[in-house]
């Protein structure tokens, strides 16, 4: 692709990104590379919604700073019980009065005797939002908006087997049969988008109907008319964005000019990290949680002082953490 007409480019096809890729390492290039490319997590695919889309935003939190409802084991849920049905001073009180706070600060407030109970798992939390992937969860604000034009893929649900598909029929593999109840997402500025598909007018209608809701009184935008997909539309164009692709060049040239770290490299890197954590814990009482580093409070501290940086939230320093401190202790013994 001529260079002038490439760099007025914001995005390109798979097709050009694939021959531009081609053109730049001397190396013959595929669509199905493209895509594995974007699935092994080195290259950001995005796709273009030429024909609409409905979208609902949401916002990722980790299982530690997502809100939770606690509940016994046996179904019973103290927040929904009545005054006369909870014993004062009972772990079902302390129950109610904890529920709908983030579960990483119900487990620094609460007794040791819920805190026996919740590692007993007679007491367990049901999390106020939608689970994306690992310890990830989601909650959504507003209504349903409609969108079009270029939005990227964070590859965490439906939209991942969506690209396995298509590379799957590239490359000649089996046909993906993965049922999918996790979503559809789209990213954009931080922030993650489920798409969503309107239920038909009859359902609607006798939904309308049921709830008394006059026509003229019904919003467009009500979530409950919506339904999550379980794929990407087909009418959707799977796109690089230029600078995406720009930035996985340069970590090529970058990775040709300085060696990768070996994996023992990392391990250390871990197991030192792990240390400084339990080091920092003993530091002051806030960093430490029963003996053991908080890893909340420490990650916190350390996002605070990141600031802005990409890469530094809470979350995904609080899972480095988790990996550090398992690393330290296996190589301690």
């Amino acid at each position: 692709m001529n260079a002038r007409l490439y760099s007025l480019k914001s995005w390109l096809t798979v097709e050009e990104a694939a021959l531009h890729l081609s053109s730049i390492i001397s190396e013959e290039v595929s669509l199905s590379d493209i895509l594995q490319l974007g699935l092994e997590g080195h290259l950001k695919l995005s796709v273009n919604l030429v024909n609409k889309a409905y979208i609902r935003k949401g916002e990722v939190k980790d299982l530690m700073e997502t809100s939770v409802i606690l509940y016994m084991h046996d179904g019973r849920f103290p927040l929904l019980s009545s005054d006369e049905n909870v014993v004062p001073g009972s772990i079902e009180e302390e129950c109610r009065n904890l529920s709908r706070k983030p579960y990483g600060q119900i487990i620094e407030q609460c007794s040791d005797e819920l805190a026996h109970a919740v590692a007993e798992r007679r007491v367990l939390a049901a999390p106020l939002g939608d689970h994306v992937k690992g310890n990830d969860y989601v909650r959504f604000s507003g209504g349903i908006i409609d969108a079009t034009g270029i939005w990227d893929l964070p590859m965490l649900a439906g939209e991942r087997i969506s690209i396995e598909e298509r590379y799957q029929i590239l490359t000649g593999g089996p046909e993906v049969e993965l049922t999918n109840i996790d979503g559809t997402w789209l990213e954009a500025d931080g922030c993650l988008y489920c798409i969503y598909k309107r239920f038909d007018q009859d359902y609607i209608s006798e939904f309308l109907k049921r709830d008394g809701v006059k026509p003229h009184e019904h919003r467009y935008s009500n979530p409950e008319h919506f339904y999550p997909v379980g794929r990407l539309p087909d009418d959707v164009s799977v796109v690089v964005r230029r600078e995406n692709l720009d930035a996985f060049i340069s970590g090529l040239e970058n990775t040709s000019k300085t060696s990768q770290p070996s994996e023992r490299d990392e391990i250390r890197a871990l197991e030192a990290l792990g240390l400084l954590a339990e080091t920092f814990s003993q530091s002051a009482s806030k960093y430490d949680l029963s003996g053991k580093p908080n890893k909340a409070q420490i990650a916190e501290a350390m996002s605070n002082h990141a600031g802005d940086i990409y890469g530094m939230s809470k979350s995904k320093l609080q899972r480095l953490l988790t990996d550090s401190l398992n690393a330290w202790d296996e190589r301690r013994g």
